[in-house]
């Protein structure tokens, strides 16, 4: 892989990597821009071995990265000083490697389908409710991937998981997962509950069931979180199929939402699991 020697920040050809610091403040989805970003060389790896198509790479002059052997030759990989990095990106830089790639497009929830009945896997999809925060959405996606959750449901409010952020947190797991936007509960809750999901949602409330009470059907469920301050919004919850909590001991109000998120996560599978074990006996 030829490396093109640049020396000045204020080349064109380093636009998707300009001043990342003061970009897509807010964070929330917008896909208008094809392009995101991802920083150092274990996530440039991640990106260069994932289905997701390469744009460009920038590498600190002196630095070696094996990975670039993959990297086809149509993409640029560009070569510039330390100095030239850190007045490119707006920040001091000390990974030494950037990539751009080109997002996926998120999916319609219209394109969810049921699992083959003979199936013996367990399905579970985490859909993410306004969740402003990108390292609770990065931890949450980090911890969905390693329970083999593959599928997330984004709602309104959500921020980009194409994020720098995002995806540092996550681990770069975001490039694994297959997102899909949900714009209002209503009517695409009550398509997918009449498609033979189950929408679970999660509540602090006390007269909504413990979670470890809980238990599994036939159906592959949809397990909704909330915004982190307010959690999720009744509306959301009266469209749900189930409403559960996770059982806490007085001196403890309420959970991080990654952490619920986490717990939530890893006792569905668990009982999910144990329900098909026993549909199969």
């Amino acid at each position: 892989m030829p490396l093109i020697p640049i020396e000045r920040p204020d080349d064109p050809r380093l636009q998707p990597f300009r001043d990342l610091q003061h970009r897509g403040r807010n964070g929330e989805i917008a896909a208008t821009d094809q392009l995101f970003v991802v920083e150092g060389k274990f996530l440039t790896e991640r990106l260069i071995r994932s289905d997701h198509e390469l744009h460009s790479i920038v590498i600190e002059t002196g630095r070696e990265l094996d990975a670039l052997k993959d990297v086809p030759d149509s993409v640029p990989v560009f070569q510039i000083p330390s100095k030239a990095i850190r007045e490119l990106v707006g920040f001091d830089f000390h990974r030494g490697v950037l990539a751009s790639g080109i997002r996926k497009p998120f999916h319609s929830i219209d394109e969810l389908h049921l699992p083959d009945s003979d199936s013996s896997e367990v399905r579970l999809l985490l859909a993410a409710i306004g969740i402003s925060d990108k390292e609770n959405l990065g931890s949450m996606l980090r911890t969905a991937a390693a329970l083999g959750v593959n599928e997330i449901i984004l709602g309104p409010g959500t921020v980009d998981p194409y994020s720098r952020r995002v995806m540092r947190v996550s681990m770069g797991t975001a490039l694994v997962h297959r997102f899909y936007e949900l714009s209002e509960p209503e009517g695409s809750l009550q398509s997918l509950i009449g498609r033979g999901f189950r929408v679970v949602a999660s509540t602090l409330d006390s007269d909504a069931a413990s979670i470890q009470t809980w238990r599994p059907d036939d159906r592959p469920v949809v397990l909704m979180v909330g915004n982190e301050a307010n959690g999720l919004p009744d509306r959301w919850q009266q469209s749900a199929s189930d409403r559960v909590r996770i059982p806490m001991k007085q001196s403890t109000d309420s959970l991080n939402v990654a952490v619920a998120a986490a717990i939530l996560m890893h006792t569905c599978t668990q009982s999910s699991r144990k329900h098909k074990s026993k549909s199969i006996e």
